[in-house]
């Protein structure tokens, strides 16, 4: 048997917590691995007969000519992993009557490229759906089956909807543009607790994007711009690399990658 996920984050995971048994310890010591692994992913060179040149690529050892042994193949995180890329080099190099169980949630982001494998799977196999939520409980919970169903959020003194001047905002330009401005108003309102409502230095804000406008790059300037007005600060123009940005004296800056 083997356990496999797309990240090594996910199989990790797996990994500790078939691990927490001694007797699986023992047994499944080196079954858990990411995909890449399972199928022996290693460099290789080959003739790119276009451009007519030698090119380096990484490919997989395990095919159909040199299938794996095993019988049974448990997949975690199935919906993070292509259809028609990974999953198809995977079952290139399965053996006949290998049974094959998919973990996943149905509510999950799609992978990057094409549809999951956990949708054709929902539709062909039998499937065990666990309903019983044993962490997080409270209203986001509560509020999250909500979405799901269609329904109205519900609100406490742990979560409250901030509604605008209009029901429906257009476009994610318009709405960053709304985010700021109801970003800045909050930090000079005072809640019941008698602090800002929001505060940069302690409060986050989550968003499903990185460079779109309402992503975490655009929204992040909007935050930056609106406290360096607050204290006058300078600003300068920096040339990085590629990139142009603006900095004013007193931002705080993240660097995580070399330029």
């Amino acid at each position: 048997i083997a356990f496999c996920a797309f990240t090594r984050r996910a199989a990790g995971n797996l990994r500790k917590a078939i691990h927490k048994d001694p007797k699986l310890e023992t047994i499944f010591r080196d079954n858990i691995m990411t995909i890449h692994a399972l199928l022996e992913y290693a460099p290789e060179y080959y003739w790119d007969s276009i451009e007519g040149k030698e090119k380096f690529r990484f490919a997989p050892r395990k095919n159909a000519a040199n299938p794996l042994t095993i019988t049974h193949l448990v997949i975690e995180e199935a919906s993070q992993i292509g259809a028609y890329d990974l999953y198809a080099k995977l079952y290139d190099a399965l053996p006949p009557g290998v049974q094959i169980i998919f973990i996943g949630d149905l509510n999950q982001l799609p992978p990057a490229f094409g549809p999951s494998i956990l949708n054709y799977a929902l539709t062909q196999l039998p499937i065990v759906e666990l309903t019983e939520v044993y962490r997080n409980q409270g209203i986001v919970l509560e509020n999250a089956h909500n979405i799901l169903k269609g329904l109205p959020l519900a609100e406490d003194h742990n979560f409250r909807v901030i509604r605008g001047k209009r029901d429906i905002q257009l476009g994610q330009e318009r709405m960053s543009s709304v985010i700021h401005n109801m970003l800045k108003s909050m930090t000079s309102a005072i809640g019941d607790d008698g602090l800002p409502e929001y505060d940069v230095e302690n409060d986050i804000v989550l968003s499903p994007f990185n460079v779109q406008p309402m992503g975490t790059e655009n929204m992040n300037k909007w935050i930056a711009q609106f406290e360096g007005e607050k204290r006058d600060a300078v600003v300068h123009e920096i040339i990085a690399g590629r990139q142009k940005v603006y900095l004013a004296v007193g931002d705080k800056v993240m660097v995580n990658k070399r330029d």
